[in-house]
């Protein structure tokens, strides 16, 4: 199930990525952020590691592209520090239109599951 080696990481004064190996998909890697969010950021998928109370558990962190901000935790913390930069004072009408995409996001997944178990014959 794991694979792991150590990587070194470049001069940027942040520990070394863990690469691992899980179902033949190497992590971390760079995922597209969920719609929404600003332009600018990218989304890094990584794993807890073998010593972990989650091992092989995939998570998310976000980073700019620009390179001033890494290991965001959350789409929130996100959307602050973005209208913090762009000087954006109303960080909530920001974060609400990522909410808004989210769920609409979700709305369509439900509607094609809903119609799938229709077609299965299956209604709830």
């Amino acid at each position: 199930l794991f694979q792991a080696k150590f990587q070194v990481a470049p001069a940027t004064g942040m520990p070394p990525a863990r690469v691992q190996t899980i179902n033949g998909i190497t992590y971390p890697r760079e995922v597209p952020p969920p719609p929404g969010l600003p332009e600018g950021w990218v989304a890094v998928e990584q794993v807890y590691g073998p010593s972990s109370t989650k091992p092989g558990e995939v998570y998310t962190r976000y980073k700019s592209l620009d390179g001033r901000h890494k290991l965001i935790c959350g789409p929130k913390q996100l959307v602050e520090l973005h209208c913090k930069d762009h000087g954006i004072e109303d960080w909530q009408s920001v974060y609400a239109k990522y909410q808004q995409a989210l769920k609409e996001k979700h709305d369509k997944l439900a509607a094609e599951r809903a119609l799938e178990r229709e077609r299965r014959g299956e209604l709830k």
